[in-house]
């Protein structure tokens, strides 16, 4: 459901892989490792991805956690840490946020914000 909605609202949306590392392409240095996040949307100047056959520039970008409550927990959220109060500041064209379920892998609960989220985009 999040990935349609980013995609009806014409940004790019990008899916860290899980299980093959090659696909994990963007990640986060931490004091405490590599953060790769689940998700992230980037929105271009002019909204095109190229323009002239060249890349256009992105304009603002968001990082996207969806995180089962067991392993939301004491190491995870160091580096959530680190990338709320850190990589953000010094990157301020990112925006951060993280979606935890119940432990039953539902992440419909947080439909809403997120609509509100890609709306403020």
């Amino acid at each position: 459901e999040m990935l349609r909605l980013s995609e009806l609202a014409n940004l790019e949306v990008y899916f860290n892989g899980y299980k093959d590392e090659r696909l994990q392409s963007f990640w986060i240095q931490t004091p405490r490792g590599k953060y790769t996040p689940d998700f992230l949307i980037l929105k271009r100047n002019d909204d095109v991805k190229y323009k002239n056959n060249k890349p256009v520039p992105i304009k603002k970008a968001i990082i996207i956690e969806t995180k089962g409550s067991p392993y939301y927990n004491d190491e995870f959220r160091a580096k959530e840490k680190f990338v709320k109060e850190e990589f953000v500041k010094y990157n301020n064209h990112f925006s951060y946020y993280c979606f935890v379920d119940d432990g039953k892998n539902d992440f419909s609960k947080h439909i809403e914000t997120f609509k509100q989220i890609l709306k403020d985009f």
